[in-house]
Formats: structure tokens, sequence, C-alpha cells
């Protein structure tokens, strides 16, 4: 059995094929966090894409020491972080891995040798957003939904509704439940899309509506809780509760509909995501630790938008997330931005060299 934890990333790279190109000889004189970082540096650049440093983000803790970039290899010795099922977003992270022609990273430093880790990259990105409001996370208590600035409210609701004209009822149903239109996720029996037929659009407005006196049968206890905490969140001058239910009418629903709505939404809340609201009045999903003030961001080599959050000399990595906007499709465009091509000329303006600590 391994006692050092340098084993475990040596002895797992040499019964891969391409271990002795990513670490060529194992060295155990380096400390452990500056092998992690060569190794995810070396994958980097073999793969040309960035998807990877966005797996397991939900589970990295900033006593880690490590370099935001990196995901969790070996921090936890039992390796629970990586046997834990993957969330419905790094699904999409491992299906669409895209090729950068060109470089990818454009610096990191202070030097990449064998002497010296990276603690920083250099990319190219685009700031597109920032979050102004969250919901709260599955298993709380609501303490830690962040309501929007009371200044900032009649500016979103404006947005909001200029940017869903099929209703803000519908887009919260869209963006709790993660449209996948920009890859086929299956998601097995029992699941339905963001564009099912008007009977579970009236299903999810139930929800908000019955609340805690949904049956125990078609609900957990936390996602009752849930949607009791969050039903009172404000989305401009109306809750949560209210968007969903206006313009939806409300049908009677058997057991098995609304339990396979629930379905939908417990296992989204459970892959570590929470609702956001972005300063444009967009709605998406966002990894659980993010914060009010985060920005959404495309990356150069990466499929899916970013959460990062603004620091002293440069950008944490927070997580992926799933966004709709006014980018139609919105994925094909972040798709086209990840490999260098151009979607939309006035936003490609914005494009800057983004440090990520």
């Amino acid at each position: 059995m391994a006692t050092d934890p340098r084993d475990k990333v040596y002895a797992l790279l040499g019964i891969t094929w391409d271990g002795p190109f990513l670490v060529p000889f194992p060295n155990y004189r380096t400390p452990l966090r500056d092998i992690l970082a060569n190794l995810t540096h070396a994958i980097l650049i073999a793969e040309r894409s960035l998807n990877l440093i966005f797996l397991r983000s939900p589970y990295r803790h900033v006593e880690d020491n490590l370099p935001s970039w990196i995901p969790p290899w070996l921090i936890n010795d039992e390796f629970s972080y990586w046997s834990k099922s993957l969330t419905i977003i790094e699904n999409s992270l491992l299906f669409t891995r895209p090729q950068v022609p060109g470089l990818l990273i454009l610096r990191s430093g202070p030097e990449v040798s064998s002497t010296v880790s990276p603690s920083y990259l250099v990319v190219q990105g685009i700031i597109l957003d920032e979050v102004y409001a969250l919901s709260s996370t599955l298993g709380t208590q609501g303490d830690d939904i962040q309501q929007c600035d009371p200044a900032n409210q009649t500016r979103l609701e404006t947005n909001v509704n200029k940017f869903y004209p099929s209703g803000p009822g519908n887009a919260l149903w869209q963006a709790l439940c993660i449209d996948h239109d920009f890859h086929p996720v299956s998601r097995g029996a029992g699941y339905y899309s963001a564009r099912s037929n008007a009977k579970y659009r009236s299903c999810f407005a139930s929800l908000w509506s019955e609340g805690g006196r949904l049956p125990g049968s078609v609900a957990s206890n936390e996602l009752k809780s849930w949607l009791q905490y969050n039903a009172g969140m404000k989305i401009g001058g109306r809750t949560i509760a209210e968007w969903s239910t206006n313009g939806n009418h409300i049908q009677n629903h058997t057991d098995a509909d609304i339990a396979a709505c629930c379905k939908t939404l417990q296992d989204i809340l459970e892959s570590s995501l929470r609702l956001a609201v972005t300063g444009l009045g967009y709605l998406g999903m966002v990894p659980s630790q993010t914060r009010r003030g985060d920005k959404i961001c495309f990356l150069r080599g990466c499929s899916v938008p970013v959460v990062l959050r603004a620091a002293t000399t440069g950008y944490t990595v927070v997580g992926c997330c799933s966004l709709r906007t006014k980018f139609e499709p919105y994925a094909e465009a972040c798709r086209k931005f990840a490999v260098g091509k151009e979607f939309d000329s006035e936003v490609m303006l914005n494009i800057q060299e983004l440090k990520l600590l």
C-alpha cells in the first residue's frame, strides 16, 4: 500500500500509454503540489483543451493551497472526489473536448521547467456577464440565498423580460432543468427536457404552488425544503414562485408526472449546482460555490461557459456553468470561440488575456 501520495501519481502514470510523455522521470524530491501542477499543465498542452481544469470543481477547497486550475487529483487519500458521479455539465465536458489550433496557453509562470511549477496560466477569454443573484444549494436552510441588490432589481426585471419573450416562467424551467440542446446527453427514463410540452411546464409551475405540500412519494424532503426556501427569491420585482406560476395554467397532474419533474430537478441540484441570475438578465445553473459578483466567461479551449472570480492579480477558477443568453444557440457560440472561430463581431472585440491563478 502506498504511503507517499506521490507513489499513487507515478504508479497511475506508469500504467498509461502517455505517462512517460507527461512525467518522463519520477522525482521524489519534488513536492506533491509541484508534481500535480506540472502534470496538469502537461495534460492541457497535450490535449489542447482546457476542459480538464473544470472537472471535480465542486470538490475543491481553498485550503488545498493549489492553483485553482488544478483538479483535486490527490487531495483526498480515499479518492472520494473522483468516486462521486460526474455532474451533468462534467459529462458534457468529457463529450466535447475542443482541439485548439495554435496556442492554447499564451503564458504560464513563473516559469515552466523541471524545477519550477506553473502557478498561473494566461489564456484568451471574453468576460460576458456578472452574477447578480443566487438561489440556495440543495440541503441548506436557505441562508445561502444571495438576493440581487435592490438598486438593480428594476433593470434586472426589464432584461429578463427582454431576453425571454416566451416568459420568464418558461426560462426558469429551462434554466433549472438545463436545456442540453448543445449535446445529446441521455438522462435516462423519467426525464423531460426543457422543451417539453405545456403539460410538464405546468408540472414545474405546480411545484412552486404546492411547495412543502407535495406528497412524500413524489418529492424528497430536501427538495420540498429547497422549493420553500427559494420561492421568495426575487428576480426583479417578482419572486421565483410568481414568475413560475405566471402565465402557466396549472393543471391536475398524476403523482407520476410530478415525480418525474421532481426527479429532474433533484438530480440537477444534487450535481452541486444552483440557480443564478446575471446582470444582463440571463438565467442558468452555476457551481454551488459561486458568489454574487463572479464573472461569466468564455475561454479559448473550454467547450462550456465558465465562472471566474476576480482576484488581485487575475482570476480564480470557480467552475463551469450552463447559461442561456442572446447568442443562439449559445452553446454553439461557446464551442466556436473554444476552437478559435468567430461568432459575434461585437462581442469578439472584447477578447482579452485572462490570468488564471
